[in-house]
């Protein structure tokens, strides 16, 4: 790896809050809990993936009840805030996935863009950043893309149900209604994932870390 290519890999991971570089010290491995950033979430999901199952099945949950979080408030905000143009443009987003239910990727993909639209519906500049950090997983990673679609027709129905919260502007219902669905969806897709996982030895080097992954 020549000079300049391992200069911005630790530049990356300095912005992710998972190394410093110290004036006479060189680099050294920060703990992410106190420094780390939200875009570091999907890094860590690949190491522990790659190095320590069950830090990779906690590490899920959590971005996992993240998102959930994130999806039910935005849907409670978007059914208090949108207009109706707003609610025309994520009609128009939901229509597009119908010609996408055969691939779960392309899927995931729009399904994302459907999340920006009810987003931006929510007026609400936080969230939409917090999508942002969040929309690299489960891109990243085909398997668990997969495991989060894996019936996208089916899936594609449940458009509907936001459609219709939405309407009601009811925003209880609507937050209330959509973490239910979500902590059964998610619940499945943990489970999905654990299956596919081939055993592996819990290695120490991620436990080097100031504090072990969870």
């Amino acid at each position: 790896v020549n000079r300049l290519t391992l200069r911005a890999a630790v530049a990356r991971l300095e912005a992710l809050g998972l190394v410093s570089a110290q004036h006479g010290s060189g680099t050294v491995v920060g703990d992410y809990r106190s420094h780390g950033v939200l875009e570091a979430l999907p890094e860590l999901l690949r190491i522990a993936r790659e190095r320590d199952h069950d830090a990779y099945a906690t590490l899920l949950r959590d971005a996992l009840e993240l998102r959930r979080t994130i999806a039910s408030e935005a849907v409670a905000l978007a059914a208090e805030r949108h207009t109706e143009a707003d609610l025309a443009v994520i009609r128009a987003r939901v229509a597009e996935q119908g010609a996408r239910v055969a691939d779960p990727i392309a899927f995931a993909r729009g399904d994302l863009e459907v999340a920006r639209s009810v987003v931006r519906a929510a007026r609400n500049l936080g969230l939409e950043l917090l999508l942002n950090a969040l929309a690299r997983y489960p891109a990243d990673d085909p398997a668990l893309t997969r495991a989060m679609y894996p019936d996208p027709r089916a899936q594609f129905a449940h458009y509907e149900v936001l459609l219709g919260l939405l309407v009601a502007r009811d925003a209880s219902h609507a937050r209330e209604t959509m973490r239910a669905a979500l902590e059964v969806i998610d619940s499945l897709t943990i489970a999905r994932v654990t299956r596919t996982l081939a055993p592996v030895a819990h290695l120490e080097d991620l436990k080097e870390t100031k504090g072990t992954l969870p």
